[in-house]
């Protein structure tokens, strides 16, 4: 049901609308805001729930909201994954679960974030053999996770590794940080910097083989040209 919160404290609740019955909440949130991209993906014991939502920062970078929702699966998740191109830049990475309280046995501690390996990665910081009780994803819970990129959105696919043994990896088809084809540096233009970045990695593999041959070479070139500007 929708509701609004006063600002400042206490924060009281009004609510407003029509219940809606037998739907997680997550759905809602692209009822309320359009632009919200709702996706699922399926562990063998249950279903995960994806809100996304990308807007547009003043400075001209972008802001990457995502929402996690464990519908049914007692499996959990332990961590949460984003790609992103080599050169973009991710800034201001947050993270916010639920707090643990009355006797509940499970650890609150927060999820690391890293930004290494071409990925935006949330993780546990302990696994089940360590820790039954940590801080996991779990049934009937939503954990949220942002950051800011200086790379427009395009289809890509978001992971969560699950908790329980034995670890596996769901993916989810959604809106990912995607630079244009040959702005190797992801300012938004095809440029000199990028040229200076493709001719640095001829002959080699990796952000400069366009069409994926496994080398940097002569028809990659006519591609990076095709798209100056």
């Amino acid at each position: 049901r929708l509701f609004t919160v006063s600002d400042p404290a206490p924060y009281t609740l009004t609510l407003s609308g029509s219940t809606v019955q037998t739907k997680p909440a997550i759905y809602h949130w692209a009822t309320v805001n359009p632009t919200v991209q709702i996706s699922t993906a399926d562990a063998a014991d249950g279903r995960f729930v994806l809100g996304c939502n990308v807007t547009t920062n003043a400075d001209g970078t972008y802001h990457y909201e995502y929402a996690v929702y464990n519908y049914t699966s007692d499996s959990a998740g332990a961590s949460f994954s984003v790609p992103v191109p080599a050169f973009a830049t991710v800034t201001n990475a947050t993270f916010r679960d639920v707090s643990y309280h009355s006797g509940e046995p499970y650890d609150g501690t927060d999820w690391t974030i890293t930004t290494t390996g071409g990925r935006v990665r949330w993780q546990c910081t302990q696994t089940y053999a360590q820790n039954a009780n940590a801080n996991a994803l779990r049934w009937g819970t939503l954990y949220n996770f942002a950051f800011d990129c200086n790379a427009p959105a395009g289809a890509g696919t978001a992971s969560v590794d699950l908790f329980k043994l034995p670890a596996s990896t769901i993916g989810f088809a959604t809106k990912v940080p995607s630079c244009k084809m040959g702005d190797i540096d992801c300012s938004g233009h095809v440029d000199g910097a990028d040229l200076g970045l493709f001719l640095s990695n001829w002959g080699l593999p990796g952000v400069s083989d366009f069409d994926g041959n496994g080398v940097t070479e002569g028809n990659d070139l006519g591609v990076l040209l095709g798209q100056w500007g």
